[in-house]
């Protein structure tokens, strides 16, 4: 999902630039030089190759004379609906769960061998779970 949503902004940002620098006149040369930084990588970024970084980001905002909610592709507008807003921007499908937040955060610290075993376990659970619930559901089929 996140690299999906990457993807998406990637493309926003490309699509915008490109328009920015047309409003302006201006060549990729001409916008890498404002900017401060090489024409291949602004014709990276451009192409929707690479993300800059804020830094530059803003760099580029202020060179091309655009503002960044428009080069994000969230125009101009103050109060905005979520129907509105670009692919990118939508927020997480599912909110975790702090217990899974700090699972997750443990399970980055251990080495791969752990995180196998971890692996092996939740998936044994998982089959011991499976076949209790199938017990349960004959059980409950005997009684009538």
């Amino acid at each position: 999902m996140k690299k999906q949503r990457t993807q998406e902004l990637t493309r926003t940002l490309s699509k915008q630039l490109a328009k920015a620098r047309s409003t302006l006149d201006v060549t990729q040369e001409e916008a890498a030089e404002r900017i401060g930084i090489t024409v291949e990588y602004y014709a990276r970024i451009e192409r929707g190759k690479a993300l800059p970084s804020l830094l530059t980001f803003a760099q580029i905002s202020v060179a091309l004379e655009v503002s960044t909610e428009s080069l994000l592709g969230l125009g101009e507008i103050t109060q905005r609906s979520v129907s509105g807003l670009p692919a990118w921007f939508s927020p997480p499908q599912q909110e975790e769960s702090k217990q899974l937040r700090r699972l997750f955060r443990r399970l980055r610290q251990v080495p791969p061998e752990v995180l196998s075993a971890v692996e092996s376990v939740v998936k044994q659970l998982e089959r011991f779970i499976e076949n209790q619930r199938k017990r349960s559901s004959r059980s409950d089929g005997d009684d009538e």
